[in-house]
């Protein structure tokens, strides 16, 4: 497709402090390439080209498509995380760390919190009887920030877990940016960096936080004056991530600017909806679209059912009937605002014989709930998984401090009489707990008739999970059934247990990717097209979510819809129960 006359000026302005308004479908990445590409043909040092991307998956397309237009270059693509450990791994010395630092995942974290408090009752007994909720104290970020703490025993807790950190050479993802500032505010560091860096490229500039963006303006204040951003404030959905969309508004309203006006990707009548629909929020970048997608045929329609079953029922019978006119099923989306959505439109879909994948976003999989569930799936398959087991065991019985780290410190295959010792001073209710535990296991991984879900959620039930663990608290239980029914689809589809799990490290790619329709939340929907578009519930306390009415505060949610709506290349279906109030956003369109 031949370029516009916004994306060439895009491209071809160079020099200088540049923001770009790329609205959906408007052909942002291909801008951002091919800009890199009349660099290099320019004759500018690859070396010194920098493009710095928000997730490595499109970190890795860019890189991807470069190497298959020029080969092999030295143009440096980096998440803000990666390019923080390049800078690290050249200035350790000045910032006194050490080069190699290994990054604590969630897991390493939790262990290092409880050697540390181990370490720490050992040498004081004064604090033999204190602990810490040790996920709590993750999720708040307590551990980052003394002068936050009250307690005299957590803030001895984490002297002593940036003591132990420090000399093992750990480090967070936050410690990476937090190196960053401080080699960046060494005036002659940053000047070294600088020369270094010719030209700065930033993709999805609307997602920056406070941390990133002053990143940006150290480098700008030693002498970096080719700047160039890429945002659109529209698709700003990450508030709860610390995006701050004003950051790049600051930087537009003060550089030259260029808006990409075409919308290479939906029907007319899908872009006038949006249209109508983002313009009743006051803080953006007014833009009006143009459809240039050559679609013979597209449609809009606003759909009423009387519940959740019905709405479920029509959506499986239509999707049906798009198989019929030839549409393939990776080419269907039906999206969601809760995850508690997806439950019902699963079983029409499995009863239809229609193939699903739901595609969650990588946050989703790192929740404590979706790992203890996964361990559970381990343990069931593998019964020398010894971290699953550790992992597991913690949450089923409260365990002293020396019992967790004797658990966390087992080696051997055969460390289930290990494990049991543990228990012989316990309670007689939480010795039970344990001992029905073991045998549940030993049952099913005996009972060959059942496949791993079916096992899964026996053992869910006899333990009563739910309540023992998830202590029914309703979000939890909602993400441990769209989980489910993730593994449920994989049943259907014959997919074995350890490709099941394979494919979750891979980020969601199966062998049957093609032969699914896709289900997933509207966040993880961002940055993907579909020529069948169809959104859940599009009910008033769903979508605009009850919080954000409560607080009259719906600006974010507008830009979400609006999100959703954009997926949609030729047919979108937006459908409402009428057993719930209508949602406001279908009146504003």
């Amino acid at each position: 497709m031949e370029l516009n006359k916004e994306q060439k000026e895009a491209i071809e302005k160079t020099e200088g402090k540049i923001s770009v308004v790329a609205g959906p479908g408007s052909g942002k990445t291909r801008v951002l390439i091919e800009r890199v590409l009349n660099l290099i043909k320019m004759g500018k040092p690859q070396s010194k080209i920098l493009l710095i991307t928000f997730t490595n998956k499109v970190r890795e397309e860019i890189i991807e498509r470069l190497f298959n237009e020029i080969g092999e270059n030295d143009v440096k693509i980096h998440t803000f995380h990666s390019f923080a450990s390049e800078i690290i791994k050249k200035y350790f010395k000045e910032i006194n760390v050490n080069k190699n630092l290994k990054i604590l995942d969630e897991d390493d974290l939790k262990l290092l919190i409880l050697e540390s408090q181990y370490a720490l009752i050992s040498e004081n007994e004064i604090f033999k009887n204190e602990s810490i909720d040790i996920d709590e104290f993750i999720k708040s970020g307590l551990y980052k920030n003394k002068l936050s703490l009250k307690s005299v025993f957590t803030k001895k807790l984490v002297d002593k877990f940036n003591l132990l950190k420090s000399e093992n050479n750990y480090s967070t993802y936050d410690d990476l940016i937090e190196s960053l500032f401080l080699i960046l505010k060494k005036v002659k560091l940053r000047n070294q960096i600088v020369k270094t860096i010719d030209y700065l490229m930033i993709d999805e500039c609307q997602d920056l936080n406070e941390e990133q963006y002053v990143i940006v303006e150290l480098l700008e204040k030693s002498g970096l004056k080719n700047i160039f951003m890429v945002g659109d404030l529209d698709q700003s959905i990450y508030a709860w991530r610390g995006a701050r969309p004003n950051l790049f508004l600051n930087f537009y309203n003060n550089s030259y600017q260029i808006k990409l006006k075409n919308n290479y990707r939906s029907h007319k009548d899908i872009i006038e909806i949006a249209k109508k629909l983002i313009s009743f929020n006051d803080d953006r970048i007014h833009i009006d679209y143009a459809a240039k997608a050559e679609h013979k045929e597209g449609s809009v329609q606003i759909l009423d059912h009387v519940n959740n079953d019905m709405q479920s029922k029509y959506i499986s019978e239509e999707i049906l009937n798009i198989f019929k006119k030839g549409e393939k099923p990776n080419d269907i989306a039906i999206l969601f605002r809760m995850n508690y959505q997806a439950k019902t439109i699963v079983n029409e879909l499995i009863i239809n014989k229609i193939y699903y994948k739901i595609y969650n976003e990588k946050e989703f999989y790192a929740k404590k709930e979706i790992k203890d569930v996964i361990s559970l799936l381990k343990i069931l398959n593998d019964d020398s998984d010894l971290i699953s087991w550790r992992r597991t065991i913690d949450n089923l019985i409260k365990l002293s401090l020396d019992d967790n780290l004797y658990i966390y410190r087992l080696k051997e295959k055969n460390f289930k009489d290990k494990i049991e010792l543990l228990f012989l001073n316990k309670e007689e209710d939480e010795a039970q707990i344990f001992k029905k535990f073991l045998n549940i296991i030993n049952d099913l991984q005996k009972n060959q008739s059942l496949n791993y879900l079916e096992k899964t959620l026996l053992l869910l039930k006899e333990l009563k999970y739910k309540k023992l663990v998830f202590h029914n608290n309703n979000e939890i239980i909602d993400n441990v059934d769209l989980f489910l029914a993730e593994v449920k689809s994989s049943i259907m589809r014959k997919i074995s247990l350890d490709e099941f799990l394979l494919n979750l490290g891979l980020g969601n790619n199966d062998k049957d990717d093609e032969k699914c329709i896709k289900l997933m939340s509207i966040h993880s929907a961002k940055g993907l097209e579909f020529n069948q578009v169809f959104i859940l519930n599009v009910n008033q306390g769903i979508i605009p979510h009850k919080h954000s009415i409560e607080t009259s505060d719906i600006s974010e949610e507008r830009r979400l819809m609006y999100v959703g709506i954009t997926r949609a290349k030729k047919h979108l279906y937006l459908n409402y129960t009428t057993d719930k109030e209508k949602s406001i956003f279908l009146d504003e369109i």
